[in-house]
């Protein structure tokens, strides 16, 4: 086994330190603009579904569904949107293009309801 000089040494640790701190600081950056897929996003977990404050309309809206079993985003308003999202996947539909609100349900466990606001 070689052994380093006392130069090298140092010269090896400050190496590292640097390369560590650039892993660290890539890994916290964050983007100034937010993406669409967080912020227009409904997460399915529980058989609950939380629903973002708002979307736009007319933006693609991200279902992830943190559960195991199959479930379905449909509209109560028939033809305006359904979406099934097998469990533990993500599927996306399209939000209305009229602001309004939007009562949506899983046609496989109809007790699981919420709204969409769309503005």
């Amino acid at each position: 086994m070689s052994t380093l000089s006392p130069v090298r040494r140092r010269t090896f640790g400050a190496v590292c330190a640097a390369a560590a701190t650039l892993l660290i600081a890539s890994g916290c950056s964050s983007s100034s603009t937010p993406t669409d897929s967080v912020a227009d996003q409904i997460t399915i977990s529980n058989h609950m579904f939380q629903a973002p404050a708002s979307v736009k309309a007319g933006a693609t809206v991200t279902v992830r569904n943190n559960d195991t079993d199959e479930h379905t985003v449909t509209s109560a308003t028939a033809g305006t949107f359904d979406t099934e999202v097998q469990g533990a996947r993500t599927a996306t539909f399209t939000a209305p293009g009229a602001p309004g609100k939007y009562d949506f349900y899983c046609r496989y466990h109809p007790s699981m309801k919420a709204t969409l606001v769309v503005s």
